[in-house]
């Protein structure tokens, strides 16, 4: 666990801005933030300062501005939990294989993220749609 602050805040995980203890779970928030501007062309929290940001991490739920796939949308909130404790882990990112399409490759990683995935539905009690293809390797 660690408790300093580098980097840019708006990569920065909830709790790194609020000056808490956190885990290398801040650095997947980070990477999610990376994934959600590569595919929308903008952060998904933004804010003119660091205690404006704290704010609006606060206040604003994560919204998808353009189109995106079922999978992609799931992964990225999975990434973009604000309770560290619940965000993925490094050890189930490292299990997800997707192709150039976009597509999970293995039936398996695609159960086992839809079933994260219901469970985090049924603790927050929102609906999550995660739909994925596979595909055959035949």
């Amino acid at each position: 666990m660690t408790k300093t602050m580098l980097g840019s805040p708006i990569y920065m995980a909830p709790e790194v801005l609020k000056g808490e203890i956190y885990s290398n779970k801040a650095d997947i928030w980070s990477l999610g933030v990376v994934l959600y501007e590569m595919i929308f062309g903008m952060c998904p929290f933004q804010s003119n300062s660091i205690a404006n940001l704290i704010e609006v991490l606060n206040s604003k739920e994560l919204q998808f501005p353009g189109p995106c796939t079922p999978f992609m949308k799931g992964l990225i909130t999975r990434m973009l939990t604000k309770d560290s404790v619940r965000r993925i882990s490094w050890m189930e990112l490292f299990q997800i294989k997707i192709n150039n399409q976009g597509e999970v490759e293995s039936e398996k990683i695609t159960q086992k993220i839809n079933s994260l995935n219901e469970a985090k539905i049924l603790e927050e009690g929102q609906a999550m749609p995660l739909s994925t293809k596979l595909i055959s390797k035949a």
